[in-house]
């Protein structure tokens, strides 16, 4: 033994650092929480117990919902309790579930089962399970049962839907504080939390279709319209399917044991404003429209009024809640699950959104106030994180509509409209005509590159728009002699795949057409990555793409190539990417905002490709004071996100963070 340390022995070190810990909390109490006095209680680390005791009037509430000390008998984990007569006060469920007093205990036990019968899920399966286990020692007065209350309460705090049911009994009862609390575990799962949505009955419809086919039979058996549409909208509300499984097509199957009757589209519009949710106004949409033919000439004005309608901003706080949560949750489930399947996160990133949407629809204007700040918070801080280490995924078109889409419910009910042939209705109405072509550009350029799987068309987004484009411009500008580019016209080479375009977008006249369209295809896996990478290795393409090219169509390409590395991990090409991205930064022709383009673009694939060299070829080249300034933005940035981010993506950063320095 050389040391003191190592003099000591491992009885003293304890006895040591226990002495220590005691020292540093005798003089904040009021600092510690009761799940943090009961382990040190247990470890005996507290010179003296701390008094973690309830009045009497406490215990009454806990055992009599309709005690005189509860103010409101809500469904949720708060007790608003009345202890004085012009205060009241908040408790958690599981405050009182960590009582030392058994009494508490089991009124807590009792009042968690009262909430079960109320709320329907109050808490997942697998937290049911662990109290049902654990019931019996919690229930014990001996120490057993603090450990035991100490495992449930922890279950409690992490189960997803005990936080959401706290988000609405927040919320009603105006509580900002607890409504964040309960927000920013709701909005920031850990993967735990959500581990029930892999028991979700959709996930992926082309590989679940003999599953989904047999439960869209099961929901037409015997239903009323309401009925049918309700059990529709429970199992496949949350996407935007077409084809088979689409709601139009349910309704088709439903028919066959209901025979059509006029009313029909009434009740359709009924059931979706009784439903509440404007996904529900897009399934009675849907429906409508695969069954024009049945519709008469008014109530075919009425379904396209309600389509221009979803491009507007009608409605559009709601819709644009539902698909900020959906990005957010697709990129925060990426970043706690690398190498998920792409399409089944996208898919649980839906059903999240409208779980947590549908809650926050009826929210006063002062909670409404926490409820937007806390989803701004959140989706700024899943972007920057996601964008900053991509997570390898696979590919999938629901992932990438998710992701790029500024609305995909509305891009969606474009393409159905297409889908129906209403052209000639539309040319008759000329406000919602004009809304609907403009609406169309922005989904038209990010949807090119989709294609549906040869085994079929599984979400609605997935038709093509370009035809329906071209027709509705012209007939919004027929007096104009201009001709109208569809979306396979947007560049000079609308006959060549997307592989080829790229291999000649050197040449093309409109690069950004191209460069969208390769984006959608490496989101959505329809694309090769070798040709891709070959056109990078070429100089003369290199110069004429991304140092001349416009800064747009640079990021755009780059983003696309990242996606490509993110998910083709075995390929050589990984490590050339980001010298050839470097040395178009390092080209004395390019323009400072391109140049700090491809800066950022080489930072984000070194860290992709878990690589430096790059890097530190700018930082140590002959051009290293041109890219000073936008390191030393990215040291600050890789600092101020490395706190937040998971395990795996604070690593990388970490070793892109030491080489960031210009020597």
């Amino acid at each position: 033994m050389t040391t003191n340390e190592e003099m000591l022995t491992r009885e003293q070190l304890r006895v040591l650092q226990t002495r220590m810990l005691r020292h540093a909390i005798d003089h904040m109490p009021e600092q510690i929480d009761r799940r943090t006095a009961l382990i040190f209680t247990k470890n005996e680390l507290l010179n003296a117990p701390l008094d973690f005791s309830f009045p009497e009037a406490c215990l009454e509430a806990v055992e009599r919902p309709e005690s005189p000390v509860r103010c409101q008998s809500t469904r949720g984990p708060l007790l608003v309790l009345s202890l004085e007569k012009t205060t009241r006060t908040s408790i958690d469920l599981v405050t009182f579930l960590l009582s030392p007093d058994v009494r508490f205990r089991q009124g807590a036990l009792r009042e968690l089962d009262r909430q079960m019968k109320l709320y329907d899920p109050f808490i997942s399966p697998s937290t049911r399970n662990k109290a049902e286990t654990l019931r019996p020692a919690i229930t014990q007065q001996e120490a057993s049962g603090l450990s035991a209350a100490v495992e449930l309460s922890d279950a409690l705090k992490g189960d997803y839907f005990y936080n959401l049911a706290g988000c609405g009994q927040s919320a009603r009862l105006e509580l900002e504080d607890q409504l964040r609390e309960f927000l920013r575990k709701v909005l920031i799962p850990t993967e735990a939390m959500v581990h029930f949505l892999l028991d979700l009955p959709i996930w992926s419809p082309l590989r679940q279709r003999a599953e989904l086919t047999a439960r869209l039979s099961q929901a037409a058996v015997g239903q009323s319209l309401s009925e049918f549409l309700d059990k529709y909208f429970r199992y496949f509300g949350h996407l935007p399917l077409g084809g088979e499984f689409s709601a139009a097509n349910a309704f088709t199957t439903w028919l066959e044991q209901h025979p059509w009757h006029v009313s029909y589209p009434a009740k359709v519009w009924s059931w979706a404003r009784k439903n509440g949710s404007p996904l529900a106004t897009y399934h009675a949409c849907q429906l409508l429209l695969g069954h024009q033919a049945r519709l008469s000439g008014s109530e075919k004005r009425v379904l396209v009024r309600q389509v221009a309608a979803m491009q507007s901003n009608h409605g559009f706080v709601s819709w644009q809640q539902r698909c900020t949560l959906a990005a957010h949750y697709c990129r925060h489930l990426e970043l706690v699950a690398p190498g998920a399947d792409g399409e089944r996160v996208a898919a649980m990133s839906w059903w999240l959104s409208e779980r947590l949407a549908c809650l926050g629809d009826g929210f006063s204007k002062r909670a409404m106030v926490v409820y937007e700040s806390e989803i701004k918070t959140a989706s700024a801080s899943s972007h920057e994180l996601w964008r900053t280490c991509r997570p390898p995924v696979s590919g999938s078109s629901l992932r990438y509509a998710t992701l790029y889409l500024p609305s995909i419910w509305a891009s969606s009910a474009l393409c159905e409209l297409a889908n129906s042939k209403l052209d000639s209705l539309l040319g008759q109405m000329s406000k919602e005509r004009e809304l609907i072509a403009q609406s169309l550009a922005p989904p038209v350029a990010r949807l090119d590159g989709l294609e549906p799987s040869a085994s079929g068309k599984a979400y609605a987004f997935e038709y093509p728009l370009g035809e329906f484009h071209a027709a509705v411009v012209q007939m919004a500008s027929r007096r104009k002699t201009r001709k109208t580019r569809t979306n396979r016209s947007n560049n000079s080479m609308p006959d060549r795949s997307i592989e080829d375009q790229v291999r000649w977008l050197h040449t093309a006249g409109d690069k950004e057409a191209v460069v969208l369209a390769l984006r959608a295809a490496s989101y959505s896996g329809n694309v090769a990555p070798t040709p891709i990478w070959e056109a990078f290795s070429d100089p003369n393409w290199r110069r004429a793409v991304l140092v001349q090219g416009s800064p747009r169509a640079v990021e755009l390409m780059t983003e696309a190539a990242l996606e490509l590395v993110a998910r083709d991990e075995d390929h050589d090409w990984r490590s050339y990417l980001p010298h050839f991205l470097a040395i178009a930064a390092d080209d004395e022709s390019n323009s400072p905002e391109g140049r700090k383009i491809l800066f950022d673009m080489i930072v984000l694939v070194s860290i992709s490709v878990d690589s430096v060299s790059a890097i530190e070829r700018l930082l140590r080249g002959v051009g290293r004071n041109r890219h000073e300034e936008v390191a030393k933005e990215w040291r600050e940035k890789i600092e101020r996100l490395t706190p937040h981010a998971p395990s795996w993506v604070a690593s990388r950063m970490r070793g892109i963070k030491c080489v960031l320095y210009v020597t």
